[in-house]
C-alpha cells in the first residue's frame, strides 16, 4: 500500500463537506449488483480484485490504486469515493465516470469494492 497521491490529495481537498459526508444508500443491497459495472470499468486499471496492477495501468507504466488498502491515515469517506469516481482525478489516468453510469450504478460498484475488503 501507498499514501494517497497529491493530485488525489488536490481532488479531495476540492469537496464540500456536504460531498465528504454522503453515504451509500445503496449499503444494505447485495454487492454484487456492482461487479459487472466493476469489471467493464474499472478491472482494467485496478485489478479484478481491486488491489491495483490492472493490464492496462500495467500497460501504461503506471500501477492503478489498491482500493482495499492504503498506507495513508485518512482513508477516503463514501462520498469522497463517489466523488471521485464521478469526477475523475485531474492529473491521473483516472477519469470521471458520471456521464457513463447514473449514480446508482456507482454507488453499486463502491459497494462491491467495499465487499472485497
Amino acid at each position: 500500500p501507498r499514501p494517497y497521491s497529491a493530485e488525489l490529495t488536490a481532488a479531495r481537498s476540492a469537496l464540500t463537506e456536504s460531498q465528504k459526508a454522503r453515504t451509500n444508500p445503496l449499503a444494505d443491497t447485495d454487492p454484487s449488483a456492482g461487479k459487472a459495472d466493476y469489471d467493464l470499468l474499472c478491472a482494467n486499471c485496478h485489478g479484478a480484485g481491486a488491489n491495483g496492477g490492472g493490464d492496462a495501468s500495467i500497460a501504461l507504466g503506471d500501477l492503478a490504486t489498491n482500493l482495499l488498502v492504503t498506507a495513508d491515515p485518512s482513508p477516503l469517506t463514501e462520498g469522497e469515493s463517489m466523488e471521485l469516481v464521478r469526477r475523475g482525478i485531474p492529473g491521473t489516468m483516472m477519469q470521471g465516470f458520471a456521464a457513463a453510469r447514473s449514480d446508482a450504478q456507482l454507488w453499486r460498484i463502491l459497494h462491491y469494492v467495499d465487499s472485497l475488503r
